[in-house]
């Protein structure tokens, strides 16, 4: 029997379109958005489409095996023509729309982050009116990012950088696994579950789980690479290593593909300017939790701090490498 709520957003992501690129901010004069962005220059932003391979490492097979949706703001007629499909709980459930806001006058309506709302950039410390008022929002068309089970089932869809209420089918918490899909519909049907990993590694957020999954994974596979493949799984960041309901399914999983090793990597940035506790959270984080996988699995694991050369404007993840690596060998070979 399915959750409450998921049939729409199956419904949905049926309906929507492939997708191999994101929509990407830049300044007038072609420059990078700056981080932290001034409210001032909001207006002056342009948008444009750039593929997903340039960005990320992520060519157009690797989406495709992935499901990536498109997230246009003509997504807003899909979600309006559910209406006439589905009950107001089933639509209130799945998270791809929300409740009437009396006070300020607004009506039930499709779930904005779901046909183009999404994050631009954080802002300065001086125009944040409160703690959780960091981030710039609007019309960036964020890449729907859906999560498959072992049976190549939807159970979760997430806006990139976002995503609908907890408690919701499209909210729902799951650990991201990338997973081709199409192929596990017909390999499931046909042996049962077919995930056997040896080693896993465990990172923060889709995109760096599926650069992992198509150069060392099932993807590296789907390739026609003849390494066994490493396992991968996403956290969505690094505090939910103690986040009960992610902990409990990330057991389950590594129990049920046998690993027999874990790898914990998470982002590594650099917080020099940060007090003590948040300059070290990342490491933090990533030995508590090979600790308790050691601990309570006894799987040996071991937290993996990724190299300071890997830095992309203070930053090193795998995505941000792969590119970078990319970029260095198109130099030598040039």
């Amino acid at each position: 029997m399915l959750a409450p709520g998921l049939v729409v957003v199956r419904w949905f992501y049926d309906e929507a379109e492939p997708t191999t690129s994101e929509m990407r901010p830049f300044m007038p004069d072609g420059s990078r958005v700056p981080s932290p962005l001034p409210t001032a220059l909001l207006k002056k932003i342009k948008y444009q489409p750039v593929s997903l391979d340039e960005l990320r490492c992520l060519p157009p097979p690797a989406c495709e095996a992935l499901g990536l949706r498109s997230n246009p703001r003509a997504n807003e007629s899909r979600l309006l023509e559910a209406r006439d499909k589905f009950d107001w709980e089933e639509l209130l459930a799945s998270g791809l729309w929300v409740e009437a806001d009396h006070k300020q006058g607004k009506p039930r309506r499709p779930q904005a982050q779901f046909h183009g709302f999404g994050q631009i950039g954080k802002k300065p410390k001086g125009e944040m009116q409160d703690e959780d008022d960091k981030l710039h929002w609007g019309w960036i068309c964020p890449t729907l990012i859906p999560y498959f089970n072992e049976a190549g089932e939807l159970i979760k869809l997430r806006p990139h950088k976002g995503g609908a209420a907890s408690g919701t089918a499209a909210g729902s918490e799951h650990i991201y696994v990338p997973r081709d899909y199409r192929s596990l519909r017909t390999a499931t049907k046909a042996a049962g579950r077919v995930e056997k990993f040896y080693v896993v590694i465990i990172c923060e957020g889709e995109y760096k789980a599926a650069v992992i999954w198509w150069t060392l994974g099932a993807g590296a596979v789907l390739r026609g690479d003849g390494r066994p493949p490493v396992g991968v799984c996403a956290l969505p960041g690094i505090s939910f290593a103690k986040n009960p309901a992610y902990r409990s399914e990330l057991d389950d999983w590594l129990r049920a593909v046998d690993c027999q090793r874990v790898i914990v990597a998470f982002d590594d940035e650099d917080k020099g300017d940060k007090p003590m506790r948040q300059a070290h959270d990342a490491e933090i984080y990533g030995r508590y939790l090979a600790t308790e996988l050691n601990h309570e699995l006894k799987i040996p694991a071991l937290w993996l701090a990724l190299p300071a050369t890997w830095r992309v404007n203070g930053k090193a993840d795998w995505d941000g490498a792969a590119v970078k690596m990319r970029d260095l060998r198109a130099e030598e070979n040039a």
